[in-house]
Order: C-alpha cells, then structure tokens, then sequence
C-alpha cells in the first residue's frame, strides 16, 4: 500500500502542514492538516447509519460479529491530477498521498457511498448487516447464519481491495459485543457504556463542577461527550438539557 509517495513541486500544488498524534500502542499517527483545504471543497450532505440504525435490527437473543477494516481510508486511490492538492514538506522534500487521507471533508461520504454498495450486495444474499465507515455489525439468528455472514462479507471485503483488521474484528458470534462504543446485549436487550466511558463522565461532570467559571467551549464540549453516551441512559436527554439551554442563552 504506497500511500505517501515523493515528488517534485510544481504550480498549482496545495502544500497542508503536518503533525504527529499519540496512538494508544505508544505509536504515533501522522496527520495531514487539511483545514485550509477543505474551505474549498463543497460541502454535499448525505446519510449516514446511525447506532440506532443498529439496535432497529436487533432482535432477542440474536449473535453478533463485526468486522473492521484496517487503514479503510488508503484502500480509495486518489486521481493522478488530483494528488497534488494533498501535499506536504518534510526536510524539505515535497510528498503527496495517493489515497484518501483522513480529514478530507468529503471521505466520510465518499466511503460512505463506495460502502453502501458492498453492503446491499451483501443484504441482497439474505445477510442482515449495519456499517459506519469502517466499522460493520452483521447479525444472524442463529449462530451459523452470523457465522456464515461473517464468512462471506470477510470474502467480499477482501476481493475488492480492504484489509480486514483481524485484532479489532469480532468473527466469533456473540450474543453480547462492543460496538461503536457500546456494548450491546441481545438476552437482556440491552446497551450499556463501557467501565472507562462511565469513569470519563465522570471526571468531566465533576471537573466542570468545581469551577466557578467555566467557558462556553468547555461546557459544550462536556455536553458532546453526554450527548455521545444517550444511547445506553434511559431518558437521558432530561439529564443535559437544563445545561444545555444555559449555554445557548450565554453563547
């Protein structure tokens, strides 16, 4: 996969800074700012499946397996023309990626659509299957029917080009699983947040208590990690909204 190859520079080029983030095996991600590009690029709505897309296809005591496709992004090459708008300098030697790099605005769309279609080829076979970007929920009713359906979209994936990240992926049907960042149990029929998702509230809510001040941007930053969690706590909207309407007021 040749993801980053070097260049020489040339007119009309977009040249986007870069920098390097902290991965949780103590690696590090480079990252290509693209925020100055993407002031230019139109923004083009479009759906999405959502978590609750997900727990509309659940049924009682139905097996679970994901699949989860490593690096989904570089597996979509980039038209030769359109490289050089994806440039960096590193030692003052100039690069270019070859595929779709994160933090282009149009990737979630673009995966988005290329996804849809695997996915539909896959429901048209009789399999029931959910995806968001690079993650996917396949369900069976029976443990052979989720077996099967995990058998044959790993093959499907595989033959057009996507690298299936094996440590991530759940072939192994289960009846209760980690998905999008909750866990979801069809015996109980129930979603519920991890132990360290529960720890982050937490510590938030409670950082965001002992000040006397506190920023707008604080504020809603806490609300997007509550509003992120609303799917595993019951009425949860009544918990944020009173703190919401005061931001709005003071925004």
């Amino acid at each position: 996969m040749n993801v980053i190859q070097e260049v020489e520079s040339e007119i009309n080029e977009f040249i986007s800074p870069i920098f390097v983030r902290p991965k949780k095996n103590g690696e590090y991600r480079m990252i290509l700012n693209l925020k100055e590009l993407n002031k230019h690029i139109e923004y083009q709505h479009f759906k999405m499946d959502s978590f609750e897309s997900a727990l509309n296809l659940i049924k009682e005591n139905a097996y679970m397996s994901s699949v989860d496709l490593r690096h989904a992004y570089y597996s979509i090459n980039i038209a030769e023309q359109h490289r050089k708008f994806l440039r960096f300098v590193w030692k003052e030697k100039y690069f270019q990626y070859s595929c779709l790099p994160n933090g282009i605005a149009m990737a979630p769309r673009l995966f988005t659509k290329i996804m849809k279609v695997v996915y539909a080829s896959l429901r048209k076979m009789g399999y029931v299957n959910v995806g968001y970007i690079d993650d996917s929920l396949l369900l069976g009713d029976t443990e052979l029917e989720c077996k099967n359906n995990v058998t044959e979209t790993v093959n499907l994936v595989s033959s057009l080009g996507f690298i299936v990240h094996k440590d991530k992926s759940v072939f192994t049907p289960k009846k209760c699983i980690k998905f999008l960042g909750f866990y979801i149990d069809s015996e109980t029929m129930i979603v519920t947040l991890p132990v360290e998702k529960q720890d982050t509230i937490a510590k938030e809510c409670k950082q965001l208590q002992s000040k006397y001040k506190c920023k707008i941007r604080e504020v809603a930053r806490v609300l997007g990690i509550l509003i992120s969690s609303l799917p595993a706590v019951e009425f949860g909207k009544l918990y944020y909204r009173k703190i919401e309407r005061e931001r709005k007021l003071k925004h």
